[in-house]
């Protein structure tokens, strides 16, 4: 059986701040997560990273105009190994040109794995291959400018199921990536007791720009029946968007059932109404043919 090795890498996301005409020096660790796992042979390279849809697909092939820092950068040591439960540092330089336009830039630091020929403490050989990317969010100093819009903020009145999910539709039309912060707020539809809130432990996303980014905020532990005010808060890109609605949550099994008690009811009513009136025409058919 073909052993399994995975690679790691940290920070997954580090964002740095760049002057035109300067060098930046970073770096970042490459990882071998497991300590049975041997030796992991690795090469390193630079892709030009972007996004694709509303839901952020990872693009590391199509160039634009805010990822050309792929071309600024400068990787020390491309090829490396790292020892089972170790880390391996790698070194990188960004040279900064003097006409760097100002805003943001986006670039990925791909690690791949090589064939080690070698063969793991268990005598299984090494033939897997896997790659991941540690990416780098910049921003270039000079004319940036921070606008979006939210363009939905949709809190539904009926959940059929749990848990309540409010989703969300956000648009960066600016130069710059921004971060958005989704609080959500569930309460008692009579006295405002507030039942859940994800205050500490807020719901956060990051927009890139010139893309719209669609996003779910949740309350896990939503009972399976109730009836709440729920409101969900978004700020982002300097302004504030709220939206409120009282929700019934219900699982799909008791709409059935309240609606066939309901069935069952009117059934019995018209039943009832049909046997009220049937004896009360027999009664006049008679008297009729006893006046002939």
């Amino acid at each position: 059986m073909a052993g399994s090795l995975s690679i790691g890498v940290s920070p997954g996301i580090q964002e740095v701040f760049l002057t035109p005409g300067e060098v930046y020096e970073g770096s970042f660790f490459v990882l071998n997560p497991y300590p049975d796992a041997g030796v992991v042979d690795f090469e390193v390279g630079v892709a030009p990273f972007s996004v694709d849809g509303e839901n952020y697909t990872s693009n590391f092939d199509e160039k634009t105009a805010y990822n050309v820092m792929t071309d600024w950068i400068e990787i020390e040591n491309k090829q490396g190994s790292v020892e089972a439960g170790e880390k391996q540092e790698i070194k990188f330089k960004i040279n900064v040109p003097d006409n760097a336009p100002g805003g943001g830039q986006y670039a990925a630091l791909i690690v791949k794995m090589s064939d080690s020929g070698g063969e793991n403490p268990v005598g299984v050989a090494i033939k897997n291959k896997n790659q991941i990317a540690s990416l780098i969010y910049a921003t270039v100093s000079g004319e940036t400018h921070v606008s979006g819009e939210v363009l939905s903020n949709t809190v539904l009145p009926v959940y059929l199921g749990t848990p309540i999910t409010v989703s969300s539709t956000l648009k960066n039309t600016g130069n710059v990536h921004t971060e958005a912060v989704y609080r959500l707020t569930v309460s008692t539809l009579f006295g405002d007791e507030e039942v859940y809130s994800n205050e500490f432990e807020l719901h956060k996303n990051t927009v890139v720009p010139d893309t719209a980014l669609y996003s779910e905020t949740s309350w896990q532990d939503t009972p399976l029946l109730g009836l709440y005010r729920v409101s969900q808060e978004i700020s982002f890109a300097g302004t504030t968007d709220v939206s409120t609605s009282v929700s019934l949550v219900c699982p799909v099994w008791f709409i059935v059932l309240v609606s066939m008690f309901i069935a069952s009811i009117i059934f019995a009513f018209l039943d009832r109404l049909f046997w009220h009136k049937t004896p009360r025409k027999n009664l006049e058919k008679s008297q009729n043919k006893a006046l002939t």
